[in-house]
């Protein structure tokens, strides 16, 4: 076969896309590959072909053609191949999460859910806050209703669970408002996104569950009264009174969560009125403090100090320590201590609590024509929702003052003269008319 014979099979070969090459059918078959359109047979058929084998090689080629080899004389033929058939199409991949082998139960899903909200960063408060909602949520599902996985939660039984939750409360003890229904409601959203998310479920219950709707009640607050009534209970002669009142004081002047003032570590932007606030999330900010709060700040740092060195615990960073350890101060303690002062000043129809002294002092706040982002930033929220609601609560306050100082209120107005009316006394006779 010449030189322009051989050139034009090779276009041949090119034309048709060579891809993978089989070589043959008997004990000499092996895979080739194309390369530039020509086929590149194993050396192993090279060497059958020189020992005289007489049998034709087919090899197919990407299913489009036939191509013969002729042993010994090198010939090559190509033939195409009309009764090849069509090759099937790729499966498509599905786009749907592929479901767990094993599905958790509610006490392995709630674990595996506790640890990665503590590798986010949560805090023990808010994961607390789940730990109250999911885990009675999944005892209920697994005795009352015999389902012990969430992939056989329905929507009907989130129901039934959250009505029990409305009339019992999540304890059982006693009926809940619409807020902290409304905190249920978020809790459980929260938690089944995150099995949805992890393919655990195949559909989210509390999807089509929409929250209640809250009112805003003019809830009670601590007058400056109140304050100096509380003030007026603590003995400051001892250490805990002295750290009782600072931080009442504290409470007050900055609108501080309690679990934040005691996080507070003494150090020089302290002493220079400046405090760095861990809020919610670890998100920091700075917060300045007031000359007044100042004066009586220092007083206490002295008597710290001197406790410290008794119990040689110099080295606590707290602003708020514990007298006997010199470890932080707990929460619980603050609740009760003003809880007792509460009682002793005989305050009524207002809970003394820390939460309450927040809200006092934001309801201040907006009184006084306080810029709502400025409040938005001393409380720490991440918007302006708990700002809206304050300033609500401060414009009904405003309604009332205008009814009590409205300048009509202090005049002493004749009403007008009503019309003339004829009525009949008891004996049928008609009554003269009133002449005012």
């Amino acid at each position: 076969m010449g030189t322009r014979e051989r050139v034009r099979q090779g276009a041949e070969l090119d034309r048709l896309a060579l891809g993978p090459v089989r070589l043959g059918t008997g004990p000499n078959e092996r895979m080739g590959e194309a390369v530039e359109g020509r086929p590149v047979c194993s050396s192993r058929a090279a060497e059958s072909e020189a020992a005289g084998v007489t049998r034709a090689a087919v090899a197919t080629i990407a299913g489009k053609a036939e191509v013969r080899f002729a042993p010994g004389v090198g010939n090559m033929t190509v033939t195409p191949n009309n009764n090849r058939q069509p090759a099937s199409p790729r499966p498509r991949r599905s786009r749907r999460r592929t479901s767990w082998p094993v599905r958790p139960t509610w006490a392995e899903a709630w674990e595996e859910f506790r640890e990665e909200k503590h590798l986010e960063d949560c805090s023990l408060g808010t994961i607390a806050q789940y730990r109250y909602v999911v885990e009675p949520f999944g005892r209920y599902m697994a005795d009352t209703l015999k389902h012990q996985r969430p992939e056989d939660v329905s929507d009907s039984d989130v129901r039934a669970f959250l009505k029990g939750v409305k009339e019992h409360g999540v304890s059982g003890r006693r009926p809940v408002g619409a807020r902290r229904f409304n905190h249920v409601i978020a809790h459980l959203h929260r938690f089944f996104a995150w099995l949805l998310e992890k393919g655990y479920i195949d559909h989210d219950p509390t999807a089509n569950i929409a929250p209640a709707r809250e009112d805003d009640p003019l809830l009670p607050e601590l007058t400056p009264e109140h304050i100096a009534q509380l003030l007026a209970q603590i003995d400051t002669t001892r250490f805990a009174g002295l750290r009782e009142r600072t931080l009442l004081l504290l409470l007050y002047d900055s609108g501080l969560r309690v679990s934040e003032a005691l996080l507070l570590k003494v150090d020089d932007g302290l002493r220079q009125g400046v405090v760095t606030v861990i809020g919610k999330g670890n998100k920091e900010r700075r917060l300045g403090l007031t000359p007044q709060l100042l004066r009586d700040l220092r007083p206490y740092l002295r008597e710290r100090e001197r406790l410290l060195v008794g119990i040689d615990r110099v080295d606590s960073p707290w602003l708020f320590v514990n007298q006997q350890t010199g470890d932080r101060l707990g929460k619980r303690t603050v609740q009760e201590s003003l809880r007792r002062y509460g009682e002793q000043a005989g305050i009524d129809g207002v809970r003394v609590s820390p939460h309450t002294i927040r809200h006092s002092y934001a309801l201040n706040f907006v009184r006084q024509r306080g810029d709502p982002f400025r409040l938005q930033h001393v409380l720490g929220h991440s918007d302006l929702t708990m700002t809206r609601r304050y300033c609500r609560l401060a414009d009904r306050d405003v309604v009332d003052e205008m009814r009590r100082f409205s300048p009509l209120a202090s005049m002493e107005l004749v009403p007008p003269p009503g019309r003339r009316t004829r009525s009949r006394t008891a004996g049928g006779e008609a009554a003269a008319p009133d002449r005012g």
